[in-house]
């Protein structure tokens, strides 16, 4: 699932799906979006401040 958003940025055209399908389709690419970069958002932030405690220590 994550994989076909990710090679396709663009959503197919709205003639091909009709207008519920297309809006259905851009919502799932942004929500999927947000969510993807929220989680390497925390890990990143998790990976930086335990990096950072192992130097200090």
């Amino acid at each position: 699932m994550s994989a076909v958003i990710g090679l396709s940025p663009t959503p197919p055209p709205r003639q091909m799906l009709g207008d519920a399908a297309y809006y259905r389709t851009w919502a799932m690419i942004v929500f999927g979006g947000a969510v993807t970069g929220a989680v390497c958002y925390v890990c990143t932030y998790a990976a930086l401040r335990w990096i950072s405690r192992r130097i200090d220590d």
